[in-house]
């Protein structure tokens, strides 16, 4: 039996179980001719797909991996927990952006559902704070900046230590002639 499904939301991740053995399962992931077949021909992003094991989520689930690992909100994943726990066959997971308009799904694939992505907050401009805003008369003030007199008295310490080096040096130098 053939489904149709619509690929081209931005916003909802499909997980599809597969009545394949896992180790043909996997090589779906990343062979774009396969993914093509299994949806009719249709051109399919190996990059947001990825094939799955529901077995290797031992303690976890299927639910909780989609919501936690792929993004998905936890209400709608929560309210097919018990169908997405209970699949045994490797799934296929196509992430938003996978595939473009309506395709036919056919064997060995079967949609068990399409989730929508957890929303994002918007930008909501910068953060404002009244104490970032108005000075608070219990805040330590700001470094002062180094006064003119003190770099110039850093820096004529510099130079007296160079030219004391060179005289000592001229005076080995000399000793190590006259000896």
């Amino acid at each position: 039996m053939s489904q149709t499904v619509d690929l081209s939301s931005a916003d909802r991740v499909f997980v599809f179980a597969l009545d394949l053995a896992m180790a043909e399962a996997e090589r779906i992931e990343g062979d774009a001719r396969r993914l093509a077949r299994l949806f009719d021909g249709a051109e399919i992003d190996v990059g947001k797909a990825h094939v799955l094991d529901p077995k290797a989520l031992a303690g976890l689930g299927l639910a909780a991996y989609l919501a936690e690992g792929e993004g998905v909100e936890a209400t709608a994943a929560g309210r097919d927990r018990s169908r997405l726990d209970a699949v045994q066959r490797p799934v296929l997971i196509l992430r938003p952006g996978a595939g473009r308009g309506r395709v036919t799904v056919g064997t060995p694939a079967s949609l068990i559902g399409s989730y929508p992505l957890e929303t994002a907050l918007g930008d909501t401009g910068p953060v404002r704070s009244t104490s970032a805003e108005t000075p608070d008369a219990t805040a330590a003030p700001p470094p002062a900046a180094p006064r003119d007199g003190a770099s110039s008295r850093r820096a004529g310490g510099i130079v007296a230590m160079i030219a004391l080096g060179v005289a000592l040096l001229i005076t080995f130098l000399v000793w190590a002639i006259s000896v």
